[in-house]
């Protein structure tokens, strides 16, 4: 299933940019990876989910979506190439290593063009944060949002889903800061299904040694009433 339905597919990230980079799913297991924006009216549910935009501001999204398929397209692709640039950021987070220097050009370029086009709100303390009223400036409020995480010591507790393939992100809030799962409900539920479906094989397995080791008495052993064992020795 593509497009976005927050029912489905909770915001887990505890942040705009973590949930972004987790609008693809499976990313670590290509046979099963899912881009859940697949075009711009998903990109829309997915802002208004996230509380990027309001109902009514979507709603005024999602006309020139429909109106401009080239436009909205473009958009896609920006919006793209922010979400991966933020993850690989993320995931070195994640890993405990240096960004790659591209990575760190790349997303450089991308928030230095998001500060020009995004005037300070008349307020203080200062801040860029408004209520985007464009798709341009949804992006620009995406990448603004991740440079506030990147440049917080918050971004040291990103964590990535224990999950075979999951591939999401999460800030880990927890209080002994030892969460493993997206979701106990959904990744937690496959662990403790596969350590559940383990033990049964195990003690299946132990079963079947047993009954392999039990020899049957051999023919008039039983009808002489000796035992299978005392008869082995």
């Amino acid at each position: 299933m593509t497009g976005w339905d927050e029912g489905a597919r909770p915001l887990i990230g505890g942040h705009p940019a973590v949930d972004l980079v987790n609008t693809v799913s499976w990313r670590l297991d290509p046979a099963r990876r899912v881009d859940h924006l697949d075009d711009a009216q998903a990109l829309v549910s997915w802002a208004q989910a996230a509380g990027l935009v309001d109902p009514g501001a979507a709603e005024a999204l999602r006309a020139p979506a429909e109106d401009d398929p080239p436009g909205a397209e473009s958009v896609l692709r920006r919006l793209r190439r922010v979400r991966e640039v933020v993850h690989a950021l993320l995931d070195a987070a994640v890993h405990g290593r240096p960004p790659a220097e591209a990575d760190l050009r790349a997303f450089h370029r991308l928030s230095l063009d998001a500060a020009r086009r995004t005037p300070y709100v008349l307020s203080l303390p200062l801040s860029r944060r408004r209520a985007p009223s464009t798709f341009g400036e949804l992006l620009d409020q995406l990448t603004l949002a991740a440079e506030e995480l990147l440049a917080d010591d918050e971004v040291l507790g990103v964590r990535l889903c224990q999950g075979p393939g999951c591939g999401w992100l999460f800030l880990d809030r927890s209080r002994s800061h030892s969460r493993r799962w997206c979701s106990s409900g959904d990744c937690g539920n496959r662990d403790r299904a596969r350590r559940h479906y383990a033990r049964t094989r195990r003690a299946a397995g132990a079963a079947d040694g047993q009954a392999v080791g039990a020899f049957p008495a051999r023919s008039g052993e039983a009808a002489a009433g000796v035992s299978p064992r005392r008869a082995r020795r």
